[in-house]
């Protein structure tokens, strides 16, 4: 979980950019800074319906999704569901994989529509056990 709390959990990873006014009103950034460290950890990349507004209407709706890149590799994915749960608003787009000698990455998707509650860190786990084969 890299928000502004939690970053000391996260060696070599820096929150560029917090996005603290939700909507349309840009993008979060985060960027992995070393590859030998990186390369070291799975991260899951997910987003969180914050306000869960109109039964999180404005959030399937949002457009949100997720870009990642090191310069070469590019991957761009839009957030794929038709509905959300109060309790289970965070959307699991997928885990990342640095590969330490190249800065290559491996992006594995999620299946489209996961939702878990983001809140339990042992949620966490059990995303990465079910949709991030080792």
């Amino acid at each position: 979980q890299t928000v502004d709390y939690n970053l000391t959990r996260c060696p070599s990873v820096f929150q560029d950019l917090d996005q603290e006014t939700g909507g349309l009103n840009g993008a979060e950034t985060v960027t992995l800074l070393n590859n030998t460290v990186n390369s070291q950890y799975r991260y899951l990349i997910a987003v969180e319906d914050y306000n869960f507004e109109n039964n999180g209407a404005a959030f399937l709706n949002s457009g949100v999704g997720i870009y990642i890149t090191n310069g070469i590799q590019n991957i761009a994915i839009e957030m794929r569901a038709t509905s959300i749960e109060f309790g289970t608003e965070f959307y699991l787009f997928g885990c990342l994989d640095v590969q330490q000698t190249t800065g290559s990455f491996i992006f594995t998707p999620a299946p489209e529509g996961t939702f878990f509650d983001g809140h339990d860190e042992s949620k966490w786990l059990e995303m990465m056990m079910a949709h991030c084969p080792f």
